[in-house]
C-alpha cells in the first residue's frame, strides 16, 4: 500500500499510527507492506517514524548539480511523452527557467535568514505543475506532436500561476511570497528570448534547437561553483547562515 503526500493529511497519519499499534498487539497484523511518502513537516507523528525504515531524499548540492538532476528526471518523462522536448524557443526557455528556478529556491534555503524568512518545501511535483502549465498554455492538452503552431503565452498568467499557486502553495510567510514572486517576475518574462539573454556571468539558456542530450551536455557544461548574483544574495550570506546556525 503506497500513500503518497502525506503532509497534506497529518490527521490520517495518526489514526494509521494507531491502528499499527493496535494490530502489533493482536494477532491481526494482516500481510502487506505500507509506504508513506512526505515531505519534512514538524507535526509528522513521531510513534510513526520510530515504527517506520525511514530513507531521506536530499536535495543536490549546486545549482548546476540540481539542473542535471532536473533533466536527467525530464529525460525518464520522455519515454512516456516522446515529443515533450519538442524545439519551440518559449517552451524551451521556460522549462530551463522553471528548472532554474527551483534549484534557486531550493538552494536559498540554506541561506536562512537570508534566503528565506521560514523553512519552506519544493517539491518537484510543483515543478512540473508549473511545466505541464506553461505546455497546455502553448500547445493545449492534445498531443505536442501535433503540427499546429503553439499558441499565445501569456507571461504575467505564468508568473502569478507559478509564484501564487504552485510554489505559493508551500509557502507561509508573506515575505517570502513577495520574494517569490519578484524571482518569478524577473525570470518568466520575453526576455528569455533576446539575444545575449543570461541569468548571472555563465548561466545562458540552451539553444532551442538542440536536441535534449545536447541540452544536457550544455547544463552539465554550466559554471560548478554558484555565484550569489545567481541566488540573488549578497556575499556575506554565508557568515549570516551560520551565524544563525551557531
Amino acid at each position: 500500500l503506497l500513500i503518497e503526500n502525506c503532509h497534506h493529511g497529518l490527521s490520517l497519519l495518526h489514526e494509521i499510527s494507531s491502528e499499527i499499534e493496535r494490530r502489533e498487539q493482536s494477532s491481526d497484523r494482516g500481510v502487506f507492506r505500507l509506504f508513506l511518502g512526505t515531505v519534512s513537516h514538524p507535526e509528522f507523528p513521531v510513534a510513526l517514524l520510530h515504527r517506520s525504515l525511514t530513507i531521506t531524499v536530499e536535495p543536490a548540492a549546486g545549482v548546476r548539480q540540481q539542473l542535471v538532476e532536473q533533466y536527467a528526471w525530464l529525460k525518464e518523462f520522455t519515454k512516456v511523452e516522446p515529443h515533450l522536448f519538442r524545439p519551440e524557443p518559449r517552451w524551451r526557455a521556460a522549462i530551463f527557467t522553471l528548472a532554474l528556478l527551483h534549484s534557486v529556491a531550493n538552494i536559498r534555503r540554506t541561506f536562512r535568514p537570508r534566503g528565506f524568512c521560514k523553512h519552506h518545501t519544493f517539491s518537484q511535483s510543483s515543478w512540473f505543475a508549473s511545466a505541464m502549465f506553461v505546455r497546455t498554455g502553448l500547445f493545449g492538452s492534445g498531443d505536442m506532436s501535433a503540427a499546429d503552431p503553439p499558441g499565445k503565452l501569456e507571461w504575467v498568467g505564468v508568473q502569478h500561476m507559478v509564484g501564487e499557486i504552485f510554489y505559493g502553495g508551500s509557502i507561509n510567510d508573506d515575505w517570502d511570497q513577495r520574494l517569490f514572486n519578484a524571482r518569478c517576475k524577473q525570470g518568466l518574462t520575453p526576455k528569455l528570448l533576446e539575444p545575449g539573454f543570461e541569468f548571472a556571468p555563465g548561466f545562458v539558456l540552451p539553444a532551442a534547437d538542440l536536441s535534449l542530450e545536447e541540452t544536457q551536455a550544455h547544463v552539465a557544461a554550466l559554471p560548478t561553483q554558484t555565484s550569489f548574483a545567481l541566488l540573488g544574495l549578497t556575499e556575506d550570506a554565508d557568515d549570516v547562515a551560520n551565524g544563525a546556525e551557531a
